[in-house]
C-alpha cells in the first residue's frame, strides 16, 4: 500500500483528471476501496490518493515479470568488482622517509599524530608536509576533478579536509582557486551589483547629523582607558568623551546625554 502511495503522488501531475489502473500482485489491494481501515498506516496513507479515479487490478506475480524480476533473483554474481586505488601513497612513503618535516613529528607530541603504513595521520586524515609535491594532485582533486565540481572556497576546503590536513590547508585552498583560471575565467559573482557611491547629504544645520565612534587600546588613564568621539558632520566640532570598560549601551547613552544632548539638543 506504501508503494501505491509513492506511486502516485510521484507521478501526481499526469494522473490528476483521468483514470488509470494500478497493477499489483497483492490481492488484499484489490479491495482497498471497500474494507474497512483498521490499521493506523491505512488511516494515514489512504486519504492521501483520495481524489484519484483509479482501479486497482491484482496481477499474479508469475505474470509481473517486469516488475518482479529484480525482486525475485535468488542471488547476485559478481564477475568484476572495481574499486579506487589511490596512486599516489607510495610517493608519499618516499617522501616521509626524505622530508625533515615528518622527522619532526616524532617529538612533536602535541600534535597527536599516528603513524600508519608509513604514512602520518591525525584525527583520521592524513597529514601532508606543507611543501609536499601532492599538494598540487589532492586540490585538483578536491576542486577540479570531475567529482570535485569546481565549487568555491567553503565547499572545497570542507572536502579536502575530509581525507587530508596541512599547516595553511586553508590559505592553500583558497589561493588554489583564486588562481585556478578556468573559474576566473567562466565564473562571475553571484553578489548583487552595489552600484555607485552617493555621498551623505549636507546637514543644514549644526548638531542635527553626528557621528560616534570609539578609540580603544589605549593605556589607562585615571581608570579610563576609551574615548567616544561625537563629531558634528556640518561644523566639525567633536566632543571627546572617557569611557571605562566594560560600557554598555545604557552607560554609553547616558554620558552622550550628558555630554552632548545637554549642550546641542537631540539630533535628527
Amino acid at each position: 500500500m506504501l508503494v501505491v502511495v509513492k506511486a502516485v503522488r510521484k507521478w501526481r501531475p499526469y494522473l490528476l483528471g483521468r483514470s488509470f489502473v494500478i497493477k499489483t500482485d497483492h490481492r488484499s489491494l484489490k479491495y482497498l476501496l471497500e474494507q474497512r481501515l483498521t490499521t493506523p498506516s491505512q488511516a494515514r496513507w489512504l486519504p492521501k490518493i483520495m481524489g484519484f479515479d483509479y482501479t486497482i487490478q491484482y496481477c499474479k506475480g508469475k505474470e509481473n515479470q517486469g516488475a518482479g524480476a529484480l525482486s525475485r533473483v535468488a542471488a547476485f554474481h559478481f564477475h568484476a568488482l572495481s574499486l579506487p586505488i589511490a596512486d599516489w601513497w607510495k610517493t608519499l612513503q618516499q617522501e616521509v622517509l626524505q622530508q625533515p618535516y615528518y622527522n619532526s613529528l616524532l617529538t612533536n607530541q602535541s600534535l597527536n599524530c599516528v603513524q600508519r603504513d608509513g604514512i602520518w595521520m591525525q584525527s583520521g586524515r592524513v597529514l601532508l608536509s606543507p611543501t609536499s609535491s601532492l599538494l598540487p594532485v589532492v586540490l585538483a582533486d578536491g576542486h577540479s576533478s570531475p567529482s570535485g565540481g569546481h565549487f568555491g572556497y567553503l565547499k572545497t576546503l570542507t572536502r579536502i579536509s575530509a581525507g587530508f590536513v596541512w599547516p595553511g590547508i586553508r590559505t592553500s585552498v583558497k589561493s588554489f582557486i583564486w588562481d585556478y583560471e578556468v573559474c576566473q575565467r567562466c565564473k562571475h559573482e553571484t553578489l548583487r551589483p552595489a552600484g555607485l557611491l552617493q555621498p551623505l547629504p549636507i546637514p543644514q544645520h549644526i548638531w542635527t547629523d553626528i557621528s560616534m565612534d570609539f578609540v580603544e587600546g589605549l593605556p589607562l588613564s585615571q581608570g579610563y582607558n576609551v574615548i567616544m568621539v561625537v563629531v558634528d558632520r556640518l561644523s566639525k566640532y567633536a566632543h571627546f568623551v572617557p569611557l571605562k570598560h566594560p560600557y554598555t549601551a545604557v552607560s554609553v547613552a547616558k554620558c552622550f546625554l550628558n555630554n552632548v544632548v545637554k549642550l546641542h539638543g537631540m539630533p535628527l
